[in-house]
């Protein structure tokens, strides 16, 4: 069995909680858990694919192809961006669902 690097073992864990979550939102029930489940699902999604092209873009700077490095450190600072933006999103949706908690319990 092949050794898998620390970015590898990111990227799977990325792909695999975006399927768990993609099939959690798929049976849930509209309102704040299935926003929160799904703002879990894009974070993971951006993590997948910033690890799978941060992975290309250090394939083709070891191969010192200048356009492999622009092309796929365009597209990793794209979703590097993204992740950013999702994971502020997700920490915000979880704070409104514990603030809202916190409100009815008063």
């Amino acid at each position: 069995m092949p050794e898998l690097s620390a970015l590898q073992i990111v990227g799977i864990i990325g792909a695999a909680s975006l399927v768990i979550a993609w099939l959690a939102v798929s049976f849930q029930r509209p309102g704040s858990a299935r926003a929160r489940t799904a703002w879990v699902g894009t974070t993971s999604m951006y993590l997948a694919f910033g690890a799978f092209f941060s992975g290309l873009f250090q394939g083709a700077r070891e191969a010192d192809s200048l356009v492999g490095m622009i092309a796929f450190g365009f597209l990793l600072g794209v979703f590097l961006a993204g992740l950013s933006v999702s994971a502020v999103r997700t920490v915000g949706a979880f704070r409104k669902g514990a603030q809202s908690a916190q409100h009815a319990a008063h």
